[in-house]
């Protein structure tokens, strides 16, 4: 395969990513078609499947909904999928404040978080 044809792929592969990770994109697609995101999903699995040295982004097959670190009295709360995302634009306040890719939580309201996270069904794991 050419150089050329690798970087087009590897760039049709990264818009397909952005349009399956973004949930806005997935709820502006699913007013279209409600079977879009799954044409996308289907036709990421098979260029992951045909170009294996493809760099999958962390939310495309997301261990957990959510990644936890723990520092004393902050933690760390980064959603990895976008269900994740979906409930914390749902259920954190949004003056939340955000340490790069995560959300800081001081420690004395993180139980009542993992309650809150656990209690619709999403996982959280250790990052």
């Amino acid at each position: 395969m050419e150089m050329n044809e690798l970087k087009a792929i590897t760039g049709a592969y990264k818009a397909l990513c952005v349009v399956y990770l973004d949930r806005k994109i997935n709820e502006l697609l699913s007013t279209f078609d409600p079977k879009a995101l799954e044409q996308v999903d289907r036709a990421l699995t098979e260029m992951e499947q045909s170009f294996p040295g493809l760099s999958i982004p962390a939310g495309r097959h997301a261990k957990y909904d959510f990644g936890m670190e723990w520092y004393g009295s902050i933690t760390l709360l980064q959603p990895l999928t976008t269900a994740a995302h979906e409930w914390i634009e749902n259920n954190l306040p949004s003056d939340v404040g955000w340490f790069g890719k995560s959300a800081a939580i001081e420690s004395n309201y993180w139980p009542d978080i993992e309650f809150g996270i656990r209690f619709v069904g999403l996982t959280i794991g250790r990052i």
